[in-house]
């Protein structure tokens, strides 16, 4: 990536990769053009071939944090099940006020098919690759929100009132097969509430739904882990390509006690170690298009909520040696003998 000394106007990021074992060639190639720092305005335009889990909170497979969860992946299976993706995207940002900004952006994406994640359709003809073509419009709006201001991007610190981001996404169909049509309009809420002396929660809602019929890769996958590595917004005891829906609902909800109880147990409080607790649940559907007459065969082990949320609940411990976090995980819902119903989890995390 070059630095604000190359340019403070453009800023180029790129790598380059190889697998071994399937013999492809990565890569990721991104241009950021400042416009303007306040009000914020930015052109980024972005072309990416890499593997992907489908449906993960993060597909940066390069990034450290993605690196780790990569080498700390659990044995379920879900790391064979990366798709190849080639993206190529455009985006402009624009910042209306400090209370609003927006992002439009055009992405289309070919999603391959893999011998552990298939792509067959239900009469059983085999499908090499998919193309997706989407257009989004995007709206965070917040509310005496603190903001640190850079010369490529800006760091949302805090407010405390809600931030609401309001998506509403489609994709167009292109001439030849395996293209879709569809509406994808989300809903998100993000919200840290202080609670002194108790600390603070940090709450997250989000809904949406797909309006048409699509094949299994473009359905909402909900997010599980695969890796040791605690990740806020996915969920710690479910595997990647468990469950699917078209129309959805989740809540994520985390609160610190900022050492309420051991802060007062001799020694231990010295450590200014933290306690805290986790709660995660979802729930979705499949309707009779994308359900009872799929498009694609799903691929073994998924399958739609059923009509029972799915939840889990974690406790743990942060700030421990001032930026390690441990929690431990309990699947409360979809219990069964062959699934992780019960995940420890590893995160890192500076505390002041």
């Amino acid at each position: 990536t070059t630095r604000k000394n190359f340019s403070r106007k453009i800023r180029f990021t790129t790598y380059v990769a190889y697998g071994t074992k399937d013999k492809e060639f990565k890569g990721h190639a991104k241009v950021n053009y400042a416009i303007s720092n306040e009000p914020e305005r930015r052109l980024e335009f972005n072309f990416k071939q890499d593997n992907a889990l489908l449906g993960a909170s993060s597909d940066d497979i390069l990034t450290e944090g993605s690196m780790m969860k990569s080498m700390l992946a659990k044995n379920n299976g879900s790391g064979d099940r990366r798709s190849l993706v080639r993206k190529f995207s455009a985006s402009y940002l624009n910042e209306w006020s400090p209370n609003v900004l927006q992002a439009y952006s055009i992405t289309s994406r070919k999603i391959f098919a893999n011998v552990n994640l298939p792509m067959m359709t239900s009469e059983g003809e085999a499908v090499p690759a998919i193309n997706d073509n989407q257009i989004h419009v995007g709206t965070r709006f917040c509310w005496k929100e603190d903001v640190a201001r850079g010369v490529f991007s800006n760091q949302h610190l805090y407010t405390k009132y809600p931030v609401v981001i309001l998506d509403l996404g489609g994709s167009f169909k292109t001439p030849g097969k395996w293209s879709y049509q569809y509406l994808r309009p989300e809903l998100s809420v993000t919200w840290k509430k202080m609670t002194p002396p108790l600390g603070y929660s940090r709450m997250m809602f989000n809904t949406g739904t797909i309006i048409g019929q699509v094949p299994y890769p473009l359905l909402k996958l909900h997010e599980g882990n695969s890796s040791y590595i605690y990740e806020r917004s996915a969920f710690s005891c479910m595997n990647h390509y468990e469950f699917a829906s078209d129309t959805w609902a989740s809540f994520f909800f985390e609160h610190n006690f900022g050492g309420f109880f051991l802060g007062k147990i001799p020694l231990l409080n010295k450590t200014k170690m933290r306690e805290v607790f986790t709660f995660k649940a979802t729930y979705g559907s499949l309707s009779e298009k994308n359900g009872t007459k799929p498009l694609f065969i799903m691929p073994e082990g998924m399958s739609s909520l059923g009509g029972v949320p799915y939840v889990e609940t974690g406790v743990g411990i942060a700030n421990i040696l001032r930026f390690i976090r441990v929690d431990t995980f309990w699947r409360l819902t979809h219990r069964r003998e062959d699934m992780r119903n019960f995940a420890v989890n590893v995160g890192f995390e500076v505390m002041f």
